[in-house]
């Protein structure tokens, strides 16, 4: 069988090529990556890795302006000019503290998120932006942690946010109700 390398192939066969991939990998852009405003937090060896679901309005308030057309709708060319904003944004408004046990806010240790991913869900009706990321906290419970977000929508059904913790080796699943007069839960 001969193999023959992208390079050495005329300009149309790449073309060809090209949009053959994007026709078979097109129904997977399409896919959901997490339900809207839901999340979840999964503890696995020392670590927590936290995606969420967040409405597109929650970033538009004022905050950023995401939506620079004011057409109600995010394209992918708004999204791209904010991204950084966006990242920025969405790490000041996402947290996970440890009080070890004092109930003093000055002994609570905020820990780093780390490896922060947004991707755009913009092509459905209720635009979503997924956030991606990893706590090393270094234990392996959620005893002492609490979590807190203050991503919430402007439309009723977006100021409700449904956050799953899961720790599979101490076989914990908690689910949380989260809202904008409840946007700090501990995680016990």
């Amino acid at each position: 069988m001969q193999v023959i390398s992208l390079s050495k192939m005329s300009r149309r066969a790449r073309n060809v090529f090209g949009a053959l991939i994007v026709a078979m990998l097109s129904p997977l852009a399409n896919a959901h990556y997490m339900v809207a405003q839901h999340g979840t937090l999964n503890l696995v060896d020392g670590d927590i890795y936290m995606v969420l679901s967040v409405p597109v309005s929650a970033f538009s308030v004022g905050a950023i302006g995401l939506d620079a057309d004011a057409n109600g709708k995010v394209d992918m060319i708004e999204f791209n000019r904010a991204l950084q904003a966006i990242k920025k944004y969405a790490v000041n408004n996402i947290s996970l503290v440890n009080s070890s046990g004092n109930s003093s806010e000055d002994n609570a240790r905020t820990f780093e998120i780390k490896g922060v991913q947004v991707i755009p869900e913009l092509t459905h009706h209720d635009q979503q932006i997924v956030i991606m990321g990893k706590y090393e906290v270094q234990q392996n419970t959620f005893d002492e942690l609490a979590f807190s977000m203050s991503l919430f929508g402007s439309s009723d059904a977006e100021k409700r946010f449904e956050l799953a913790v899961s720790d599979k080796k101490h076989h914990v699943r908690n689910t949380y109700m989260m809202t904008p007069s409840m946007s700090l839960q501990a995680l016990d």
